[in-house]
């Protein structure tokens, strides 16, 4: 997805890409609870607590108001992380890391040294970043092609059984759907 991502942007642009980065909306909310409030203007103060629900019902309606304020603030948030103190890179690096974990933050480089590192740290689009030899990786498509998937609540089970030699795992997910009742 990222290369093709640099693809249609690369012309667009005008200038040589090096690397695609994928956020998310946890992603930006973090760096707002890191740099702190932001305002908005036409839109109010968004903030890492707030930002995800003033955001999300615009993108869920499709009004376009969410991709005027991710325009609006995505330079400014951006100097901001880089500006922050160096006293609070270890908690940017620590957020960045756990965003990276959870998939919220991916990150693709054309350079083959920088790409293999992105990946051994686990901040590569790869699938398996660890290289478990025992893997699993739920996925679920969003409803309907939107963000519906912000409603539901996972919930994961693991009971491991030891049979002889062999450990068993039977994995249970409960998916709850807590979409409100007229949002589409």
């Amino acid at each position: 997805n990222a290369k093709a991502a640099e693809k249609f942007a690369q012309p667009r642009i005008g200038i040589k890409v090096d690397a695609v980065i994928s956020m998310d909306y946890y992603t930006v909310a973090k760096m707002l609870d890191l740099t702190g409030p932001m305002a908005v203007p036409g839109f109010g103060t968004i903030t890492g607590s707030n930002f995800i629900a003033k955001l999300l019902p615009g993108d869920i309606t499709g009004n376009g108001t969410h991709k005027a304020v991710l325009g609006s603030i995505a330079g400014p948030l951006m100097q901001r992380v880089a500006a922050l103190a160096p006293s609070r890179w270890p908690a940017l690096i620590g957020d960045l890391n756990g965003l990276a974990a959870a998939r919220h933050l991916q990150a693709y480089f054309n350079n083959a040294t920088v790409e293999a590192e992105i990946d051994r740290v686990g901040w590569s689009g790869s699938v398996n970043p660890t290289r478990a030899p025992d893997y699993m990786m739920e996925v679920e498509s969003n409803y309907y092609g939107d963000k519906a998937n912000y409603f539901v609540s996972r919930h994961y089970t693991l009971a491991l059984t030891l049979k002889g030699h062999t450990l068993e795992h039977q994995v249970t997910v409960d998916l709850v759907n807590n979409t409100p009742c007229g949002s589409y």
